[in-house]
């Protein structure tokens, strides 16, 4: 990397300055001049660059230039690493401890800021967010999950088509690994590898060059804990253990195959991974880590907690060694783009937000009620049998008729299924495990180039078995990984809408009014934090999200609500106890013991981190975080405004 000993500007030197003039500036061999204008940084002011192996900048009244330059050519070299769905309050908290020392040593050494994606969507567009540059609106892309409104059905696809912020790669500039939602352009000149060992990557397992991720498997072999994660198992101290065995040995696999894409191609300039360790264990954990939980005081605790400190210290140590290789001279950026809390959307929004609007709408239960016992045995949490998944103990509570209930009582009871094991020992048939060893999961063989991940039908989550009975209801839940959806079975919209256009925003109040009547059947509280409504200016339009009303829930956990009128509902088992947060951070290297910045939203780093590397910016709406940049370049810019 070039090493800079002195800063002087020159003038006159801009847009019009000839090729003469320009290039007496630098030593004739060696040096290749690349120029853009201009690049715009919202209120920061026009910022172009001419690119040379050293780093020139013009605010357009001075170029500013090294003066004295040694090493091979080349422009700055910047590497992310995306922790995902780290949420700062727990990076903070295992530095404090001592379970990350690494990090806690970068911090020290780097500017942080906090980030922001958005306040909707936050699981689905969230990372979707980081891989385009830009927010939902502007990508168009808000959910994996796709609504029908003809069909009446949710459809889930796959990651956003929109141009990813490195759409604008010079050959051998730019190596993206296993980023969260990334999909594969085959029209980009970039090194592209996805879902090799991501948390839910939306995209088949391909690369680009088309080999590379086969290549990447003979070499380091797959990811341990591909697509292991989806298991309910915070009731399971077993499963969560092994799980984080495999993930550890997945975070030392991923920082290997980093360190050998980036020897593989010595000219890059821009770096991109994204490590779901984390987000994979504290999915299942987070109650560990959460006083408030209710499930906090299980006795399974214990193990779950360290389960997920072994997890954090191998992403640590794995993350500081990398970091420690790369070239003199290179910015590492660790951020998080969202982040993770307790989870209240798993129980709420996907069972009973759902199940209130079945019965206010057709006058029907659809999942069974506990006993009432409940409430005189202290409330306690349901905890699954052990053999069943979460999902499971819910499905054999939802059911279409009185003969389907006692059909799913008699074929999904803990008495059945032992029988049923029984049987096929007897049988000499080996029982299925409904929890396999990690050892011998399954992952896909690397895909075609230009695979797509093919729409399906979305039957995994409670709030899509009501589905039956949407064109019968005035508004209905639309199943989701965020907060609570409601849709509204508009007329001129929906195929058999019931809600006139011009009632519209009188369905809102009333849903609104619903909701906000919930109260937590434990403590009495309220459950609903917020309301939004993002169709509001045009519920008809084609465009943006799915849900005419989001429900955002507060942060403390429910499994069971009592509204007036209606009664109680749930409890139902706890499923996932983490869930996304719109939080993110990023620790930036580049300036020691430097007070933290104000937040800024993701978009803004995405483009500061194309700037540092020299990437062409022009179609990022994100705006340049100049205190990230070059003190010379920061010094002139606020001497221009």
């Amino acid at each position: 990397m070039p090493s800079i000993t002195r800063w002087s500007s020159v003038r006159p030197c801009g847009p019009a300055a000839s090729r003469s003039t320009r290039s007496a500036l630098w030593p004739a061999s060696g040096w290749t001049w690349r120029r853009r204008w201009p690049v715009r940084s919202g209120s920061d002011g026009a910022i172009a660059r001419l690119y040379t192996p050293g780093a020139v900048w013009w605010t357009g009244r001075r170029i500013w230039t090294e003066a004295t330059v040694t090493g091979p050519g080349a422009a700055s070299r910047v590497a992310m690493l995306m922790l995902d769905a780290a949420e700062w309050s727990f990076i903070a908290a295992r530095m404090a401890d001592g379970t990350m020392p690494e990090l806690a040593a970068l911090r020290q050494r780097s500017q942080y800021l906090p980030l922001s994606t958005t306040d909707a969507y936050v699981a689905e567009a969230g990372p979707t967010v980081f891989v385009t540059g830009r927010s939902p609106s502007e990508s168009g892309y808000w959910s994996m999950l796709s609504y029908d409104p003809e069909a009446y059905q949710m459809r889930q696809g796959a990651a956003s088509m929109a141009a990813p912020f490195y759409a604008h790669s010079d050959p051998g500039s730019t190596i993206i690994f296993d980023v969260p939602h990334m999909a594969i352009h085959r029209d980009i000149d970039a090194v592209q590898v996805a879902a090799w060992g991501s948390h839910a990557p939306q995209w088949p397992r391909s690369s680009h060059p088309h080999g590379l991720l086969q290549e990447i498997d003979d070499r380091f072999g797959p990811h341990p804990g591909f697509a292991a994660d989806y298991q309910t198992c915070w009731y399971r101290p077993d499963y969560a253990e092994e799980l984080s065995r495999v993930l550890i040995e997945g975070t030392r696999r991923r920082m290997e195959v980093a360190a050998w894409l980036l020897g593989r191609q010595p000219g890059w300039r821009l770096f991109a991974t994204g490590a779901s360790e984390l987000h994979a264990m504290l999915h299942h954990t987070q109650h560990a880590f959460d006083p408030h939980h209710p499930l906090h005081g299980d006795r399974n605790v214990p193990r779950l907690r360290a389960a997920t400190l072994a997890v954090a210290a191998a992403v640590d140590g794995a993350l500081g060694a990398f970091v420690r290789s790369l070239p003199t001279g290179t910015t590492p950026i660790v951020c998080a783009v969202h982040g993770m809390r307790s989870n209240s959307t798993d129980v709420g929004g996907d069972v009973i937000l759902p199940e209130l609007l079945a019965r206010t709408e057709t006058g029907r239960a659809r999942f069974q009620q506990r006993p009432s016992l409940w409430a005189v045995r202290g409330k306690r949490p349901i905890v699954p049998t052990g053999r069943l998944g979460g999902g499971a103990e819910m499905g054999r509570t939802f059911a279409t008729s009185r003969r389907l209930r006692l059909v799913r009582l008699l074929t999904m009871s803990d008495t059945a299924i032992e029988l049923k094991r029984t049987v096929r020992r007897l049988a000499s048939r080996p029982n299925p495990d409904p929890f396999p060893s990690l050892d011998d999961w399954p992952v896909p063989a690397e895909s075609p180039i230009d695979a797509v991940q093919p729409e399906r039908p979305v039957m995994n989550l409670g709030a899509a078995w009501l589905q039956p009975w949407w064109r019968e209801m005035r508004w209905f839940a639309l199943p989701s990984f965020s907060d609570g959806h409601i849709r509204i079975n508009l007329q001129g919209r929906e195929s058999s809408g019931r809600v006139a256009l011009d009632d519209y925003g009188a369905a809102c109040d009333e849903i609104e009014s619903l909701v906000c009547a919930m109260r937590d059947a434990r403590t009495g509280a309220p459950v609903v934090a917020q309301v939004l409504r993002p169709r509001a200016d045009d519920p008809i339009a084609s465009s943006g999200p799915a849900a005419d009303v989001i429900v955002k829930w507060t942060d403390t956990p429910f499994d069971a609500i009592v509204l007036p009128g209606i009664g109680r509902i749930g409890p139902f088992p706890f499923q996932r106890t983490g869930q996304h947060s719109s939080t993110g951070f990023a620790l930036v290297g580049s300036e020691p013991g430097a007070a933290p910045l104000p937040g800024r939203p993701v978009q803004d780093l995405v483009r500061t981190a194309c700037e540092l590397a020299g990437l062409a910016t022009q179609d990022l709406p994100g705006s340049v975080i100049v205190e990230l940049l070059p003190q010379p370049a920061r010094a002139e810019i606020a001497e221009s405004r």
